[in-house]
């Protein structure tokens, strides 16, 4: 980043250098003694500046329309599970789902360790011949990943039991790499999993987790929970917030206990996941409207030169 820095206060002190001397050079004796040299050396630097401030403008515009449409593009892309009207709910010391679930705003309740967003949460490892395969697991109930609309490809055991593994599509064809190269066959994997599920993505489109990916089932509460709510998801985080607020816990935790709590959209966390890109949209969009401004200033003092060279003459 120095040397970056020492280039380019080169690069600017040879330009600022540079092109005055070499615009004060073309100018003639006469007009010198007659005091045209300075109305033209004026007018052909504010020339010079105002197509750099334009150039300047121009990229800096181009940067930030491909810097939000990315971003938007990122953001609206599926991530292979639903976060429309979806609620996630942590921090609560206490099971308190039955309560929960007595709101009007709720229409299900499921139990998750972690959401997707966060990158996972729990690894869980397999001995497939003689290598050892770790899994990235998000440890949840079948209520949540039905509401999460994560599509059950295949299911090979009747009903789904606590400490089950579903793994996506994407794990189950490295599985069958793994099981290739070791010499055994896909059969059985269904020993070490119990059925596969669509493909998606823990963390966000920039910064995804690599490697196996699975959903353990673990049918009771575990410590945070995952709503799909009724209407508008924006009321529904204010009434399930507030009930939760109003809840006192100091009894049971003492006096000075205050929980945690966070209730949170799905797709606001999703959003919130891009704060990195958000920050430098903003700053080249500040940068940007600052360009705009001094070649609009700079316009405005070139046509004020000339109207007041021109009338003058």
């Amino acid at each position: 980043e120095i040397i970056w820095c020492m280039i380019l206060l080169t690069v600017l002190s040879v330009i600022t250098s540079v092109i005055p001397a070499y615009v004060s050079s073309r100018n003639k004796p006469i007009d010198i003694i007659k005091g045209e040299a300075r109305h033209n050396d004026k007018s052909i630097l504010g020339k010079v500046f105002i197509g750099f401030q334009a150039a300047t403008s121009i990229i800096c515009i181009s940067v930030a329309s491909a810097l939000w449409l990315q971003t938007k593009k990122m953001i609206d892309t599926p991530l292979g599970y639903n976060t429309e009207d979806v609620v996630y709910i942590s921090g609560l010391p206490l099971d308190m789902s039955s309560e929960l679930e007595s709101l009007a705003c709720i229409e299900r309740l499921g139990f998750i360790n972690h959401v997707p967003v966060d990158g996972g949460g729990d690894m869980s490892s397999r001995l497939i011949g003689s290598e050892r395969v770790i899994f990235n697991v998000m440890t949840c109930d079948t209520t949540a990943i039905s509401i999460l609309g994560i599509e059950n490809i295949q299911q090979f055991k009747g009903e789904l039991t606590d400490f089950d593994i579903l793994i996506t599509k994407g794990s189950e064809e490295l599985l069958k790499a793994q099981c290739l190269s070791e010499n055994l066959s896909e059969e059985h994997l269904k020993t070490y999993y119990s059925g596969v599920v669509n493909d998606i993505k823990f963390g966000n489109h920039i910064a995804s987790t690599e490697g196996m990916i699975g959903l353990q089932i673990f049918n009771k509460w575990n410590g945070n929970y995952l709503v799909k709510v009724i209407d508008d998801p924006h009321d529904a985080v204010e009434q399930i917030r507030e009930y939760l607020e109003k809840i006192d816990l100091s009894e049971t935790f003492g006096e000075d206990f205050e929980p945690d709590l966070q209730v949170e959209i799905l797709k606001d966390m999703v959003e919130k996941s891009y704060r990195k890109e958000k920050t430098s949209l903003a700053l080249i969009g500040i940068f940007t409207l600052l360009c705009m401004m001094l070649t609009a200033m700079a316009i405005i003092a070139l046509s004020s030169h000339h109207s007041q060279l021109n009338r003058h003459d």
